[in-house]
């Protein structure tokens, strides 16, 4: 694995936003076995159909994942130490999620629902996640925003889902503890 540490010329992986992402990837674009160590300023943004294998965030910054474009898949790896979200969704998807472990977090995926993206019908696939200490692990509040959930299996999380103005969340099996 390759490890990566952000300057803090990208941002000091606070909440505040406008950070600069760690890696900007681009249309088509992957990311295999890789770690983000420290605070990750502004993580990884996604602009579509990307893939990340591997892929680890030590002490999430800002956030860990930007999803800024359709078809964004993440298998494999996962997020700690996350003051918010883990995984921001700013573009309806899909995003697919899977064999991830989350541990000490806010928000597992969110999508975004302030006004630029209040009526965005969001699509979510998580599937084989662990999820440890959390409040919730994946949250909508936009209409339309539709997430199915399968093979979770968590510790001390508050809500494994909350849905909404409209929102869904379907279990396609039942949540383990």
């Amino acid at each position: 694995n390759t490890r990566l540490v952000p300057d803090r010329k990208l941002g000091d992986g606070s909440q505040r936003e406008a950070q600069r992402p760690v890696i900007a990837m681009m249309k088509g674009s992957s990311v295999k076995n890789v770690i983000i160590g420290g605070k990750g300023a502004d993580g990884i943004h996604c602009r579509g159909e990307n893939t990340l294998s591997n892929v680890w965030f030590e002490d999430v910054g800002e956030d860990a994942l930007t999803v800024e474009g359709a078809n964004v898949r993440w298998i494999g790896g996962g997020a700690r130490k996350a003051e918010d979200k883990i995984v921001q969704l700013n573009h309806k998807g899909p995003f697919h999620g899977e064999n991830l472990y989350f541990e000490n977090f806010t928000t597992g995926v969110r999508g975004n629902g302030n006004k630029s993206f209040g009526d965005t019908p969001f699509r979510v696939t998580l599937k084989n996640i662990g999820a440890r200490d959390g409040i919730c692990l994946l949250r909508f509040s936009s209409k339309g925003a539709h997430g199915e959930m399968q093979g979770i299996f968590h510790a001390n999380i508050q809500h494994l889902g909350r849905a909404d103005n409209g929102s869904k969340i379907d279990w396609l099996d039942k949540p383990a503890k």
